[in-house]
């Protein structure tokens, strides 16, 4: 679920490989470097809120990443996130990349 967070994404994007085209890739040493949650440091608490959180939205799609001021379900993530790791909820930043040229494929 992590991953599939607007702090999991910006992680992702900064690993990236540039390609051709609407493309990116990864290559192994970068993946290597990507930044998880260790599910040893979380308490009972923040485990609780992220497996309800989990199972609230596991059947749900999230929208393309293009979308990411719109998506209901990725805010939800992020929500459960924010509050259970006493993080912001990084809904100015969702803002933010919507209008990234690299998430929108659009030029600036």
């Amino acid at each position: 679920m992590w991953l599939n967070s607007t702090y999991g994404f910006i992680n992702m994007v900064a690993q990236r490989e540039e390609t051709e085209g609407a493309w990116i890739d990864f290559k192994k040493p970068s993946l290597e470097e990507l930044l998880v949650l260790d599910p040893r440091e979380l308490s009972t608490r923040q485990m609780r809120k992220l497996n309800a959180a989990s199972a609230a939205v596991m059947k749900d799609s999230i929208l393309p990443f293009a979308q990411i001021d719109h998506d209901p379900v990725l805010k939800k993530i992020d929500l459960a996130f924010a509050e259970a790791l006493g993080i912001p909820d990084p809904e100015v930043i969702r803002q933010m990349l919507a209008n990234e040229p690299v998430v929108t494929l659009k030029r600036a």
